[in-house]
């Protein structure tokens, strides 16, 4: 098995973490304590989804979105790498997780959506 990345997974471990760390952005706008941590995360559900329907060989996407994020936001690079690393494992973890336990679909296939006048659609799996 060749270890090395696909020209085309080193593109999507780009967008991930160019993703991760505008949604990180905004997320630390959502009341952010010393800058760092809010109780709304909204990368680790990009993250988790990414590393479900993409493949979990995109990882280094999380991380480096991650530490990209911690960086810019001041925290010390020792800290920074601590923050992604366990940024990283939890979206692996929870991956690995979903995976392994049973009845957990994620294709849409099952998805039905129900039309509202005053909001957008109403999405849930059947």
């Amino acid at each position: 098995m060749n270890a090395r990345p696909k020209l085309a997974d080193v593109g999507k471990i780009a967008v991930l973490a160019s993703v991760y760390v505008v949604v990180a952005k905004l997320g630390l706008q959502m009341d952010a304590v010393s800058g760092f941590a809010t109780l709304v995360w909204p990368p680790t559900g990009i993250s988790l989804a990414a590393l479900m329907i993409l493949g979990r060989r995109l990882w280094p996407g999380v991380a480096l979105g991650a530490f990209i994020v911690n960086v810019w936001t001041g925290a010390p690079i020792v800290v920074a790498l601590a923050i992604a690393c366990g940024n990283t494992l939890e979206a692996l973890l929870g991956a690995y997780a979903l995976r392994r336990s049973s009845g957990v679909d994620i294709s849409l296939e099952r998805l039905r959506c129900w039309p509202s006048s005053s909001s957008p659609p109403f999405c849930a799996p059947c």
